[in-house]
């Protein structure tokens, strides 16, 4: 008798915790349609419900930092990405999408920071090597930029990349690097414009 009643008991138990995890994961959903139809309000409030019920929910926190940032609200959607991270330090998206928004509000150094742990967590994530390149060389960090831009080439070998680091070598000094750079740039991509220029400023 005593086990049979200890059995119901923990069924009791469990039956709520189920139900719990079903509302925040319907409130979830709906929140993450709300939002990808671009209703920002039923979004917030579908997001906000999941939360309340389930407060570590990082998808949640995901998605609101995505909607702040769609707001440009980008304070709030820093806090939020913070919460991601520190539920989920491997969270290489939330790395990204904290960086970007750093960048946005001229934070530079963080941002930097932000898209490398993006790196270090995925060494083959593309948006990150490209991210932070752009801050790399608005830090006039050509180093870094050259590294990262290197790996970028490695895994998307396109005009446009070569292009970019050829203009990089080209700021640091590297002339013959550019001009290498330009032409592989040109080649993959005769009516690339751009590139024409950088080939008259450094193989002559």
């Amino acid at each position: 008798l005593y086990l049979g009643m200890k059995k119901l008991i923990i069924l009791l138990l469990f039956i709520p915790l189920v139900s719990f995890g079903q509302n925040e994961l319907k409130y979830f959903n709906k929140g993450k349609k709300s939002f990808e139809k671009e209703n920002y309000d039923k979004a917030s409030t579908y997001l906000n419900n999941a939360l309340e019920l389930n407060p570590s929910y990082v998808d949640a926190h995901f998605y609101t930092g995505l909607l702040n940032t769609k707001l440009k609200q980008y304070d709030k959607a820093i806090l939020n990405y913070n919460k991601v991270l520190e539920l989920d330090l491997h969270n290489e998206l939330a790395y990204l999408n904290r960086g970007r928004i750093n960048y946005i509000l001229k934070n530079r150094e963080a941002a930097q920071s932000d898209f490398k742990n993006a790196i270090e967590i995925d060494s083959k994530f593309i948006e990150a090597y490209d991210n932070l390149v752009l801050v790399s060389q608005s830090l006039k960090d050509y180093k870094t930029g050259i590294l990262a831009i290197t790996k970028l080439i490695e895994l998307n070998p396109n005009f446009r990349n070569f292009f970019r680091r050829g203009l990089i070598k080209y700021r640091m000094g590297d002339k013959v690097g550019a001009c290498k750079d330009a032409n592989k740039s040109k080649k993959l991509n005769p009516n690339f414009s751009l590139v024409n220029q950088l080939i008259k400023n450094s193989c002559n």
